[in-house]
């Protein structure tokens, strides 16, 4: 009697911690469970939206559909079993603790909740970046204190999404509990043993089908890819792609330094009659590709002032950004050299980069040098950047003085009430700036200037002033965009008609570009620094003059890094030895152009001629298009030249192996071929 009370006591407190165990083991299930569902709902949302729209399909079979977004979810559920695993094997093995099953199961709603916050925003993520968030994004926005990933964020936080969020919240809670009454009465029946070996069994199987589907289908890997193995990731090193090390029989002419090439010629044919000009101003309209600017094509009136002074410039039907950047496209205007094939920056890393600047070579022939901004100036170290690059004025949005109104999204208040309280934006009228520069070149007329001037307002939310413009579209950012370019055109008017004004039009030249582009769904794409197509990287690109220019166009294939040279051509100045690019108006010039983007794949390309060729090295895929047939890069003929896999490859380790070893000697930096972990495919 005394062993079955003894056996009897004891086995009391045992079951009733199998029991706890139990339950716990299925809160766990059940939020797993949930975790699977919610993520199979918002894969819907993306396989049968995303991909769909993107590829120009419709699935009429709504098993087709339920497919799709079963072996689309696969990552999604792989994550779930892998993070779920250990917190059963420690609730089972710590089941005698009921203080630590209580922390076990807070810790698993914790990472629940995290993994369900990463799956939700991730549609949104991926729409604008072209791939889930990653370091290498997170370096781009400066780490979410940046330009763009505050005006970007803030823009979509408005009430919709905040009361979205907290109705997944609590579906996720309530879905999570009704689970996990079910999965705990399917614990407590006598089969539970019989069930547990066919879940498993079912799961296993699951992960092995799906794994062979996934690869079958080929759906883009960006819409399939879990945003939590997507940023791990992404913190890891990988080894250089074979692009980075191979051997290749093309030399480097094409991008070689100055020093370093046959000087050709020592005049430029065709450089038009200088005499007189000797005041340069840059124009740069932000995130502005050549297709919105009427004089390209554009069918939207945004580009009045443009059109108004096409018989005083010459315009460029083929120049490029180097990859879709304002940094980047800062540091080869101003150095003329190719970029740092890196997803970090040069203005951020090494603001003392030691190539010799346009402005630099002017202000030692007595020029007087500025910088003006509508946005941050700070931005990446641009500011720094700029000083040890001999510019003397550098004025911001927080120098130039402003009292018009701009408003992104739907918000009225004044750019000053926003700064003032810490809201929204980090900028001004470009209006504004302009009179900015206008103030600056009367101070002193006597010494001959250079200006370069940035706009702001195109700048994703894209900024309107006073009444929004109807321009028949109906993406709503797209329109605000085109009401954002009107005002930095009518900005450019300003200065054009000071320049007049006060009889400095025939002597002062004037460059007009592109920063890069902006895309509005083409390729299943929005904002610009994910990919290299024609909306990516294309530019507007004018020189104005009145003397010099009568509404010339030139198809030579050129890009940023050229501006230096084209500009100090044009002054009958020397080129520094240490450039890259060449004057557009040179005897010897490349029949092409180079760029390259890392934040998403890692994607190189090149123009020569009417060809675009494209290298995505992260999934190994090649891409030809002939621009004078098919300027939207709709139809990919690489699969009729295959041969050509060989040309792009070579021609492309070429610029790469030179460009690494350039800029690992510029920044005494040890070679990493693969620029860093950042930079290595995904």
């Amino acid at each position: 009697m005394e062993d079955r009370n003894r056996s009897g006591t004891i086995d009391g407190p045992v079951r009733a911690f199998s029991a706890t165990a139990a339950t716990r083991a299925a809160s766990i299930l059940g939020i797993a469970l949930s975790l699977v569902v919610l993520g199979m709902l918002i894969r819907a949302r993306m396989t049968g939206v995303l991909i769909l729209d993107s590829l120009g399909e419709r699935l009429t079979s709504p098993m087709a559909l339920v497919h799709q977004v079963l072996v689309g979810t696969y990552w999604d559920v792989v994550v779930v079993v892998v993070i779920t695993l250990p917190f059963l094997c420690l609730t089972y093995a710590l089941r005698r603790s009921l203080r630590t099953l209580r922390v076990l199961r807070g810790t698993y709603w914790l990472v629940a909740g995290f993994i369900l916050a990463a799956e939700a925003v991730n549609p949104t993520v991926v729409y604008y970046l072209g791939t889930p968030f990653t370091v290498q994004w997170l370096y781009y926005s400066d780490f979410l204190r940046g330009l763009d990933a505050r005006n970007s964020l803030l823009s979509l936080l408005d009430a919709r999404i905040i009361a979205v969020a907290f109705v997944g919240l609590g579906a996720f809670s309530v879905l999570a509990l009704i689970l996990r009454r079910f999965v705990e009465a399917a614990l407590t029946r006598s089969y539970r043993h019989r069930l547990v070996v066919a879940v498993t069994a079912l799961v296993l199987a699951y992960l092995a089908v799906g794994y062979v589907e996934l690869n079958r289908l080929e759906l883009r890997r960006s819409v399939t890819a879990n945003p939590v193995i997507v940023f791990a990731d992404s913190l890891l090193p990988h080894d250089a792609p074979a692009i980075y090390t191979m051997a290749t029989p093309v030399d480097s002419d094409d991008f070689a330094q100055v020093a370093e090439r046959d000087p050709g010629p020592a005049a430029s044919p065709g450089v038009p009659a200088s005499a007189g000009i000797k005041n340069v101003i840059v124009f740069v309209l932000e995130s502005v590709p050549s297709k919105y600017v009427e004089a390209y094509g554009g069918k939207f009136p945004v580009t009045p002032v443009l059109s108004k002074y096409r018989s005083q410039a010459m315009m460029f039907d083929t120049i490029y950004a180097h990859t879709a950047n304002t940094n980047v496209s800062l540091v080869a205007l101003l150095t003329s050299t190719y970029p740092w094939l890196s997803t970090r920056f040069v203005t951020r890393e090494y603001p003392d980069f030691p190539v010799p600047s346009l402005t630099g070579e002017l202000r030692q022939r007595g020029y007087r040098t500025a910088y003006f901004t509508s946005a941050d100036g700070r931005f990446d170290g641009q500011d720094e950047f700029l000083a040890q690059h001999d510019v003397e004025v550098q004025e911001d949005y927080r120098s130039i003085p402003c009292d018009r109104s701009i408003n992104a999204a739907g918000f009225e208040q004044t750019i000053h009430d926003l700064v003032a309280r810490q809201q929204y934006f980090e900028g001004v009228h470009d209006d504004c700036t302009a009179e900015a520069l206008n103030r600056w070149i009367d101070t002193e007329r006597a010494r001959p200037f250079f200006a370069l001037l940035w706009t702001f307002m195109t700048h994703h939310p894209y900024f309107v002033a006073g009444e929004e413009t109807d321009f028949g579209v109906e993406n709503e950012s797209l329109n605000r965009y085109l009401n954002a370019l009107r005002v930095g055109d009518g900005a450019l008017g300003k200065v054009l008609q000071h320049l007049e004004d006060t009889g400095l039009a025939d002597s002062t030249l004037v460059v007009v570009l592109g920063d890069h582009g902006e895309a509005f769904g083409r390729h299943g794409q929005v904002a610009h620094a994910a990919n290299i197509y024609e909306e990516n990287v294309h530019i507007p690109y004018f020189l104005i003059n009145p003397r010099a220019f009568k509404g010339e166009e030139s198809g030579v294939v050129g890009g940023i890094v050229d501006i230096g040279p084209t500009i100090l051509d044009i002054l009958r100045l020397p080129l520094p030895g240490d450039w890259q690019g060449r004057s557009v108006f040179a005897q010897q010039r490349s029949p092409r152009t180079y760029f390259f983007t890392p934040w998403a794949d890692l994607i190189y390309g090149y123009r020569q001629h009417s060809n675009k060729y494209i290298y995505n090295v992260t999934t190994n895929e090649f891409a030809l298009y002939d621009l004078s047939a098919d300027s939207d890069e709709s139809r990919n003929l690489i699969g009729e030249h295959p041969e050509m896999r060989d040309e792009i490859t070579n021609r492309l380790a070429a610029w790469i192996q030179y460009q690494n070893r350039l800029i690992a000697k510029l920044t005494s930096v040890a070679a990493n071929p693969s620029g860093g972990s950042e930079a290595s495919p995904r």
